[in-house]
């Protein structure tokens, strides 16, 4: 992956960034000093203005799923390595529009695989959910899958629910 990019500043080294050329092409020009760029290769970059540009090399994964009533639907997947680590960070959102309703929410778990063997949940997933009433049986989770840690969303029986995640990893090694 090439985390290849340029920053040109304006006219000292001291001065506010004038633009941000990603290898993607284009340019990215800053809008009141701050430069916010979340591309398909897991690049994620800001600066609020004064100070230092920090640019983070996260795995960022946007998903979506639909779920016609009851069903569990996988979101977000990540492929582990042998003998890898991952922390996940996911905030999910989900519209129904018939009635209308809505939930979202956030997923922290933990997962790995020793050697070979496949994925594991370190613990529970630690999560936080607010939905509307109607949407009371609906449900996001981390679980895994083969060697694959997934993110999954669970509609409600009856009901149509369009969803989407960031899902934010880090892994190690």
């Amino acid at each position: 992956m090439s985390h290849a990019g340029q920053l040109n500043s304006g006219t000292s080294s001291a001065g506010p960034i004038d633009t941000l050329t990603p290898d993607t092409g284009g340019v990215v020009t800053p809008v009141l000093n701050n430069v916010n760029v979340f591309g398909a290769n897991g690049i994620q970059t800001s600066n609020g203005g004064a100070g230092t540009l920090t640019i983070t090399d996260t795995l960022v994964n946007i998903g979506t799923a639909q779920t016609i009533g009851a069903v569990t639907q996988t979101i977000v997947s990540l492929p582990l390595l042998a003998s890898q680590s991952a922390f996940i960070q996911v905030i999910i959102t989900g519209y129904e529009s018939t009635t209308p309703a809505s939930i979202g929410g956030q997923v922290l778990g933990q997962v790995f695989r020793a050697g070979a063997a496949a994925a594991a949940v370190v613990k529970f997933p630690d999560k936080f959910t607010a939905e509307s009433n109607a949407l009371a049986n609906s449900d996001m989770n981390i679980s895994t899958s083969g060697n694959n840690a997934i993110v999954t969303v669970t509609g409600q029986a009856g009901l149509t629910i369009n969803w989407r995640a960031a899902a934010f990893f880090i892994t190690q090694p």
